[in-house]
């Protein structure tokens, strides 16, 4: 580009920092990224013990239990799912995510720091309830047991709930 776009590139399992003019010049400096996990409202949520992880911290991953990336959206597994979708036509729900399962979309938003040398990703987690169904049947022959026995099948079908989970990545920087 002619414009004199600047680029910056972090990843949150890495100390270094890819900065450059869009088109070519690019260099790998020492820098930070930095993952902030945000409440719907914009407070700190803790995920893993902490809020907010470097890359040293991350070099495994962000981890945390379902609980608390629930927590960090404003949810329980007991939550009513029409309590999400106030404003939405009433389609057959479930009384709980529990019970219907959801969809977990975290959102990754990146922006740079004054400094360029930092990245600094927000995440943030948004629930929506949609019916995430497995179902899984098995069949099973069973051999007879004597002399001209005929062979019979079982079955056995279960039926599952579970969370659908989607990465959502945004970002602006700014020289």
């Amino acid at each position: 580009l002619e414009d004199g776009s600047w680029v910056a590139r972090g990843v949150s399992t890495d100390d270094r920092i890819t900065t450059g003019p869009a088109l070519s010049g690019k260099r790998s400096v020492a820098g930070d990224m930095v993952t902030r996990i945000v409440r719907t409202d914009g407070s700190s949520c803790l995920v893993g013990g902490r809020s907010e992880w470097t890359a040293a911290e991350s070099q495994l991953g962000i981890k945390g239990t379902l609980e608390e990336w629930l927590a960090c959206a404003g949810v329980t597994l007991d939550t009513n799912p029409r309590a999400l979708l106030p404003d939405m036509p009433q389609p057959p729900l479930s009384p709980h995510l529990r019970t219907m399962g959801f969809s977990m979309q975290i959102t990754l938003d990146y922006h740079n720091s004054r400094v360029m040398s930092r990245v600094e990703c927000t995440m943030s987690v948004r629930i929506l309830p949609v019916w995430t169904v497995r179902k899984h049947t098995d069949i099973i022959e069973h051999p007879g047991t004597g002399t001209g026995e005929r062979s019979s099948l079982m079955s056995r079908s279960r039926k599952a709930m579970g969370a659908a989970v989607s990465l959502k990545v945004k970002g602006v920087f700014e020289s």
